[in-house]
């Protein structure tokens, strides 16, 4: 019982709701907490933006990939070791090389 009177003792001496706000922005370390806040909220944003972009990127050049190889230009392999990074550099700059000149003859 004696918990209870100390709780509603307490709670009788809060402030007021005005008073309670014009305290809470008269103080500075409120007032960086919300510019922290925004902030993570910003970067929290840009991160959610910029993962989709390149999620997007991906699934663009897969479809370039894949209809390059339906169109029978070379497609680029696999690197799966050092020795063949050389081979997948060379077949792609054929690639590019092969899709500029079509394009250039259209």
């Amino acid at each position: 019982a004696l918990t209870l009177l100390a709780c509603h003792l307490r709670f009788l001496r809060l402030p007021t709701p005005e008073e309670f706000r014009e305290r809470l922005f008269a103080d500075l370390r409120s007032h960086v907490l919300l510019l922290h806040l925004a902030g993570l909220l910003i970067l929290a944003l840009l991160q959610c933006y910029l993962s989709r972009r390149r999620q997007a990127a991906a699934g663009a050049v897969q479809a370039v990939q894949r209809s390059t190889s339906r169109e029978g230009l070379v497609a680029t392999p696999v690197v799966r070791s050092a020795s063949t990074a050389t081979a997948a550099t060379a077949s792609t700059s054929e690639l590019r090389r092969r899709t500029v000149e079509e394009v250039e003859l259209d």
